[in-house]
């Protein structure tokens, strides 16, 4: 089947159909917001936490529940809409960039280190080691967290690498006897 008529019939489905499909979708989202609201109540109105922590839940809450409510609006009703293609393709520019910049020169270097410490502070509230920033300062801590970095690098380095290795078939030019 082709591709545009493909395109054509979906959309032709979507739109008939969209008072179906937003009902189900509400439906979902509603069973997911009531799920998502009882799991993180306790942390969002909890007493004893401070505003900062009840703060970042509150916010993250919020932003979940406008990006889910906001998808099928997005996936159908303007998927074929001109300002909707020109939206999508100057957003996959706009990261594209992005992550060309933040992958190129001192950059991955200096997101690797900070991905391995938040990584080790994480793994020591695991643990239930409350760490202190002072302790992130210290030169333990950054040995630590270069050497992991190090380590990493250099695994990825040789997983590019073996991509790029090529060992040609072995022939034996010694002469023969017999």
């Amino acid at each position: 089947m082709d591709v545009n008529n493909r395109k054509v019939r979906m959309y032709r489905f979507s739109y008939s159909h969209r008072r179906l499909i937003w009902l189900l979708w509400w439906g979902l989202f509603g069973s997911i917001l009531l799920f998502y609201l009882a799991l993180l109540r306790t942390r969002i109105v909890a007493p004893h936490a401070l505003w900062p922590t009840r703060l970042f839940y509150t916010s993250a809450t919020v932003a979940i529940l406008v990006l889910l409510a906001f998808t099928p609006l997005l996936l159908f009703s303007g998927m074929f809409d001109v300002r909707f293609r020109y939206v999508a393709w100057w957003t996959a520019r706009a990261a594209g960039v992005t992550r060309r910049w933040l992958l190129t020169g001192w950059r991955s270097a200096v997101l690797l280190l900070a991905g391995v410490a938040l990584a080790m502070l994480g793994i020591s509230r695991l643990k239930l080691h409350r760490w202190q920033w002072q302790e992130l300062l210290t030169a333990t801590f950054a040995v630590r967290a270069v050497t992991v970095s190090v380590l990493i690098s250099t695994l990825l380095w040789a997983y590019r690498a073996r991509k790029r290795m090529v060992i040609l078939p072995f022939m034996s030019y010694a002469p023969t006897t017999g």
